[in-house]
């Protein structure tokens, strides 16, 4: 046997954690004879030098089955190549409706360019249509569906009747949904219709912090103030749907946050139903691009993270970025692709049948997929996404955290460098904070 070159001890923290990037296990080491048999053995091991060392036969059989220690002649780029595929060949399928590119709001810093396009129902069943050839021709098991925007609910007949269709086309998969909006016109007729889904459904409202903050933020496209209308429906929404609050946080939003987590218990929103979800303003397009002094740097956000993560424990609500256990690991679970875009199976279908594979493309010629009305409908950037892998690039081969990195954001890396490849971002920054034992 032979130590995976994709295994790495990491210390920090205070304590110890093996992972491996190829097999994405990850394993708290805290008992310091192990940890000192696997400094001592770097390399080449049989069960019977290791055991004599004192590691027992069930402790390394364990570190084999978990891809910690391979056999000698496996082809190790050939299994993290393998696994990577593997990962996104899932019988998967993830599609966006973005109904509208318009939107009721102008938050300061929006990436979209807010076109007043929507898609017609000829448009929807068309898109529909195609969605269920390719669900039929891929044999996709799960299928997750977003309705997106703009501000969807801008065309809510037209969502309505997106809905109605796919519950009646799709019933034989197993789906989801998620409702991403502004939540300025969920209204309760309008909650009291989409709980009627067979289906799970669940509703994703931003809200950037107390009245003053979330007012400057993101008004009416007139200027006026959102925030108690949202906070109302947020109320009632969370009675009878999964509700999600999508935190956007940037230097300007963060310092508020204890306070408005303060106001959330304040007027009942708790952890029973309540999910909060705390993002990063990014500034990547040439439409919100100005807004970069207000944006954290990679290495800024490590300790933002950190404080985020600890504020919203303490105050008891639950959050879609701590680890299993509540474990205070320094790294976010194995990911073997960034984004699902690079899967080829996650687009967003926009007005006049337009197909991207990344929300942040939205709305720029150059960064179209396909079209449903194309023959064919897919073109040459769709499989630059689909294709895209770290098994291809050198440096990722070699960089010990690239299971947690994914290979970064496409939208960036072609911002940064007029290409889709590989970047470098937060996690490659975070593992030079730590001291690497192998």
């Amino acid at each position: 046997m032979k130590r995976s070159k994709y295994c790495h001890l990491v210390g920090a923290n205070g304590g110890y954690y093996l992972f491996s990037n190829i097999s994405g296990s990850v394993v708290e080491v805290d008992d310091e004879r192990i940890r000192n048999l696997l400094v001592k053995n770097l390399y080449f091991i049989s069960k019977e030098s290791i055991t004599e060392e004192g590691m027992t036969d069930e402790e390394f059989d364990f570190l084999c089955e978990n891809g910690f220690y391979i056999n000698d002649t496996d082809d190790e780029d050939s299994l993290f190549a393998a696994r990577i595929d593997e990962y996104k060949a899932r019988k998967e399928l993830n599609v966006l409706f973005a109904l509208t590119l318009d939107c009721n709001f102008r938050c300061v810093y929006c990436f979209e360019n807010h076109d007043n396009v929507f898609m017609s129902q000829k448009e929807i069943v068309d898109t529909i249509t195609h969605i269920e050839n390719r669900c039929t021709h891929e044999e996709i098991e799960y299928l997750r569906i977003a309705y997106y925007g703009g501000e969807p609910l801008l065309q809510y007949d037209n969502l309505l009747f997106a809905h109605n269709l796919i519950e009646r086309k799709f019933s034989n998969i197993k789906h989801d949904y998620l409702l991403i909006t502004n939540g300025f016109e969920l209204t309760t007729d309008k909650i009291a219709q989409l709980k009627k889904s067979r289906s799970n459904f669940s509703v994703q409202i931003t809200i950037d912090g107390p009245q003053a903050v979330h007012d400057a933020r993101r008004p009416l496209l007139g200027g006026t103030g959102t925030y108690h209308r949202i906070i109302e429906n947020l109320v009632n929404c969370a009675r009878f749907l999964q509700t999600v609050i999508r935190l956007n946080i940037d230097k300007l939003s963060y310092p508020y946050l204890v306070d408005f987590f303060q106001q959330l218990k304040e007027i009942g929103i708790n952890s029973d139903n309540i999910t909060l979800s705390p993002n990063f303003v990014s500034a990547n397009t040439c439409t919100n691009r100005s807004y970069q002094n207000a944006v954290f740097s990679p290495v800024e956000m490590l300790e933002v993270v950190k404080k985020t993560s600890d504020i919203i424990a303490r105050y008891g609500f639950k959050c879609d970025i701590q680890n299993d256990n509540g474990k205070d690991f320094p790294f976010p679970l194995p990911s073997f692709i960034y984004c699902p875009a690079y899967s080829g199976k996650h687009l967003v279908f926009c007005p006049g049948g337009d197909i991207y594979a990344c929300l942040e493309r939205v709305g720029r010629e150059e960064s179209l997929v396909g079209n449903i009305y194309n023959n064919p409908v897919y073109n040459a950037h769709n499989q630059e996404w689909e294709r895209f892998t770290m098994a291809s690039c050198k440096r990722c081969k070699e960089c010990n955290v690239s299971s947690f990195c994914g290979g970064g954001c496409g939208s960036r890396a072609i911002n940064e460098t007029g290409k889709l490849q590989p970047t470098c971002g937060m996690l490659k920054e975070k593992s030079k904070k730590y001291s690497y034992l192998f």
